[in-house]
């Protein structure tokens, strides 16, 4: 702990006057550890007075410590009173420490440990699960040990009014008591302590009463300001998502305007296409009625051309006939005439 030794110094007012006739009980004064433990997990951070009359409704409704253990938590809470302060964290706890001690030798009882270094002995009862307030009180009452037992009340009584470093834990306040204190004086500060913690009581129920406000204040500030950030980012995201349905908007107007306009192109194209498809039918049609009707003239001017010179071979050939004819008769008859000639004359000589 820092500053030690300053708080050592004003803790020294706060323990004196000792009590004279406080000291640790005789061997044979000792009290049975579970029923100690017990009662240590009851008073811790509450009055002694509830406590007492915790530990006797627990030891009439159950036969031994054992049937304790077996028990479950609510039949623990019902002889507790469910009005007890954190009666339900305090039986569970009662509950898992027992079962602890149970599980590690095999009944519900400390003596196995009774033997051992006192520190040995004060680290064996934190494995089994106890608080450092009910450490110290078993370690005490049950195996005569100097300690000066604290619970969280004592450390935070302590540290509001200066005596320890704020914000230390009851483990810490209670090392560091233990070292400040002679061991014959533990006892007496041990209820010198108790009494002080009676004594304050009242200013440390309004101190947590204004941490508790001044928690639920930052808590609703908090809340306010998630709600404002949630807001924020709300309306963030919806300019964010309008902006995205603009764009998405002008980019479908966008699209649909050039859709628009390839689809009049297109049709544009296509009656242009169109146009001179049918165009180029007519010339087509056009010209093929011209090169027909050159070929029709053409054809009929060869035709009329071929039957002039079908006349003129005809004639020509009936007078080539003609002209042959009649040389042949000219050569017939020619020959017929001297062969009658020769005749006469060979007949006169």
């Amino acid at each position: 702990m820092k500053n030690a030794t300053a708080y050592r110094k004003k803790l020294k007012s706060l323990l004196k006057p000792l009590p004279k006739d406080a000291g640790l009980p005789a061997a044979d004064e000792r009290e049975e550890p579970i029923r100690v433990f017990v009662r240590a997990v009851l008073e811790a951070d509450a009055a002694d007075k509830h406590a007492n009359k915790a530990v006797v409704a627990l030891e009439e409704e159950f036969v031994d410590y054992n049937d304790m253990r077996v028990a479950l938590p609510r039949e623990l809470i019902e002889c507790i009173g469910k009005d007890y302060p954190d009666a339900r964290a305090r039986a569970e706890h009662i509950h898992a420490v027992l079962t602890n001690i149970f599980q590690r030798f095999n009944l519900v009882s400390l003596d196995a440990v009774a033997d051992l270094p006192k520190t040995e002995l004060r680290r064996r009862l934190r494995e089994l699960g106890m608080t450092p307030y009910e450490e110290g009180v078993v370690s005490a009452l049950s195996f005569g040990m100097a300690t000066i037992p604290t619970d969280e009340t004592l450390a935070e009584c302590l540290a509001m009014d200066g005596y320890v470093e704020a914000g230390s834990d009851s483990d810490e306040v209670q090392k560091f008591l233990e070292r400040s204190v002679a061991a014959k004086n533990m006892p007496g500060a041990h209820q010198v302590l108790r009494g002080y913690v009676r004594k304050r009581a009242k200013p440390l129920a309004q101190k947590r009463k204004r941490e508790a406000e001044a928690a639920r204040a930052e808590a609703e500030r908090q809340a306010a300001e998630a709600e404002e950030a949630r807001k924020e980012a709300e309306a963030k995201e919806a300019k964010k998502a309008k902006k995205t349905k603009k764009a998405k908007k002008t980019k479908r107007a966008k699209k649909a305007k050039k859709a628009t306009k390839a689809k009049k192109a297109a049709k544009r194209t296509k009656k242009t296409a169109k146009r001179r498809t049918r165009t180029g039918a007519k010339t087509s049609k056009k010209t093929a009625r011209k090169t027909s009707k050159r070929a029709s003239v053409a054809t009929h001017k060869r035709t009329k051309g071929g039957r002039r010179s079908s006349k003129k071979a005809k004639k020509k050939a009936t007078k080539r006939a003609s002209k042959k004819s009649s040389s042949k008769s000219s050569r017939r008859a020619k020959s017929r005439g001297g062969k009658k000639t020769g005749g006469k004359g060979g007949r006169k000589s």
